[in-house]
């Protein structure tokens, strides 16, 4: 990548094109940046990495935000259609990303990985994460030493994330949150980071995938395999997404926030105070006190064991706000056109099993 003196996206996509025709590589890592996760946030970006004829690293930044007239995606999309194998970390959702702009060519005609799935097979229990992984897996050092400059230890050194350190120091000079995302961060500072991202996830397939070929069971490797085709099927699952029958949705939804309210109305009486914060337990441990009750806890294990009113009242509504809140209107928010499109998380979910969830479009 040149020196970012000024951006000359279409340049610098063609002469990364350039260089990838000359190695034709047969593995390409690939990443996209995107404005949010939610299934129609657009990627601004891709990051492509793969290796050298003299067997170095070479990386790309191919910028969509001023493609127009969709001729970098149109690059892209020649670039993957002609290697033979795509590496990713967490690939359904880079597949998806670059499926919603036209850059994916027929993924059941090419070789993928995933080192997030990789990694699974390897150890189910440990974070997955791709920094995580360059630090624990590949020894990157991304820390560096930063001066504390408040509190008891003041005047002394502590190591925090290089990363972190630098984007969170941007984003206080621009007043910006973390939620606010990556698209909104200068693009001098964002695309080093994220050319690494590409490179990361190249270089721990190179170490990973010998490591699970090592283990010495054809079965793991078959497991593996079937991982791939499962992220292609659950892709064309999450395309076409679920229809919802919306008139009974906004009913049940209407009925529901009227229980949140009379809820309240019920813990309100209860406990005479209109400004009660339901989420905070020192304010609750107080109301339960004035009640004659004493608590140490207020989880739903322990309200459930309380034979006070007040312990009902609040197990219903924090019950029917949860319904209200994390599911129906969620699904309300989340539908277009009554249809809604999950996210499968096939890699090792925390029960055991595969999980989903809907996401957002905003």
């Amino acid at each position: 990548m040149p020196r970012l003196r000024e951006f000359r996206w279409g340049t610098w996509a063609n002469h990364i094109a350039d260089l990838w025709e000359e190695d034709a590589p047969r593995l390409i890592a690939v990443d996209t940046e995107t404005t949010g996760v939610g299934f129609y946030d657009r990627p601004f970006a891709a990051t492509v990495t793969w290796r050298r004829l003299n067997g170095e690293l070479q990386s790309g930044y191919i910028d969509f935000e001023s493609d127009e007239d969709g001729q970098r995606a149109e690059l892209l999309y020649m670039m993957l259609e002609d290697t033979p194998g795509w590496v990713m970390h967490n690939s359904k959702f880079d597949l998806q990303k670059l499926q919603l702009i036209g850059a994916l060519p027929d993924p059941t005609k090419h070789e993928l990985h995933d080192t997030q799935t990789l990694y699974v097979l390897l150890d189910e229990n440990r974070r997955k994460g791709l920094k995580h992984l360059a630090v624990n897996v590949l020894g990157v050092d991304d820390t560096i030493a930063v001066q504390i400059k408040s509190g008891p230890n003041k005047g002394q050194w502590k190591r925090v994330p290089k990363e972190e350190h630098k984007l969170a120091a941007v984003r206080r000079k621009l007043k910006l949150k973390k939620d606010d995302g990556y698209h909104l961060l200068p693009r001098e500072v964002l695309i080093p980071y994220a050319l690494k991202d590409t490179e990361f996830t190249l270089r721990l397939f190179e170490t990973l995938m010998p490591q699970l070929e090592a283990v010495g069971d054809p079965r793991l490797l078959d497991l593996y395999r079937e991982f791939m085709e499962l992220k292609l099927v659950l892709l064309d699952m999450e395309a076409d997404g679920f229809q919802l029958d919306l008139d009974y949705l906004n009913e049940v939804t209407s009925e529901y926030g009227v229980r949140v309210m009379e809820g309240w109305d019920k813990v309100v009486n209860l406990t005479g105070n209109e400004d009660l914060n339901p989420q905070s337990p020192a304010q609750i441990l107080e109301a339960f006190a004035k009640r004659g009750v004493k608590l140490e806890s207020t989880a739903e294990a322990t309200l459930k064991g309380v034979e006070d009113e007040l312990a009902g009242a609040l197990l219903s509504y924090r019950g029917d706000k949860k319904i209200h809140t994390t599911y129906l209107r969620a699904l309300q928010e989340e539908q277009r056109d009554g249809i809604v499109h999950p996210n499968f998380n096939d890699d090792a979910a925390r029960t055991g099993r595969m999980s989903s969830s809907a996401a957002s479009n905003n």
